[in-house]
């Protein structure tokens, strides 16, 4: 910290609750945020499930859903990706 500097307070606020195992929050170029659960849940923030793969993946560990983007034009096309770790990914 640079001197005569002090430090700050740092505050937390809870934004939404009974999430399991949220690892990344993003949004899709609007004013929804999205959170990716590594069991496969995609939710809105404030909204509800958006998509839910729960049943097509396998998780705990480094398994499971593990990222999510929305291509930058999504708002015209709603192309979005998600990141998923799945030693024997099932077809679907």
């Amino acid at each position: 910290m640079p001197v005569g500097a002090s430090a700050g307070t740092l505050n937390e606020t809870l934004v939404q609750g009974g999430l399991s195992s949220p690892i990344y929050l993003t949004h899709a170029g609007d004013s929804r945020l999205f959170v990716a659960e590594q069991g496969g849940d995609i939710e809105i923030l404030g909204v509800g499930t958006f998509l839910d793969i729960s049943t097509k993946i396998s998780t705990g560990g480094e398994r499971g859903l593990l990222g999510l983007a929305f291509h930058p034009s999504c708002a015209s096309n709603r192309f979005s990706t998600s990141s998923i770790h799945e030693p024997q990914m099932a077809t679907w």
